[in-house]
């Protein structure tokens, strides 16, 4: 079981991401999605990790919640990481885990 983290722009609204969300019914071994950075309004608090300060540059913000995202222990050691933009439309039957090792 893999938890999902996502990386969340600050804004009210993210249409984007409440059909991210829809989309990972096609993702197997889902344990928890966990919200990073902005909380838009139809967002239920059990998904939302930590809001941030979104304050610096875009590459900043994204470095500050990813350094939140490796080091939170309620994290799977192994996750998906998603974007608001990002949208599964078929379902997944296995997932391959890439990392630097892997790749050698």
């Amino acid at each position: 079981m893999y938890d999902v983290c996502y990386v969340v722009k600050d804004t009210a609204e993210n249409e984007e991401l409440r059909y991210s969300l829809r989309s990972l019914q096609n993702l197997p071994n889902v344990r928890n999605v966990w919200i990073f950075g902005g909380k838009p309004d139809f967002l239920v608090e059990k998904y939302h990790k930590r809001s941030f300060d979104q304050d610096g540059t875009k590459w900043e913000n994204s470095a500050k919640i990813f350094w939140e995202i490796i080091n939170d222990e309620d994290i799977t050691e192994d996750f998906y990481l998603m974007m608001d933009d990002v949208f599964i439309m078929q379902p997944i039957k296995e997932f391959v885990n890439y990392s630097k090792t892997s790749m050698e």
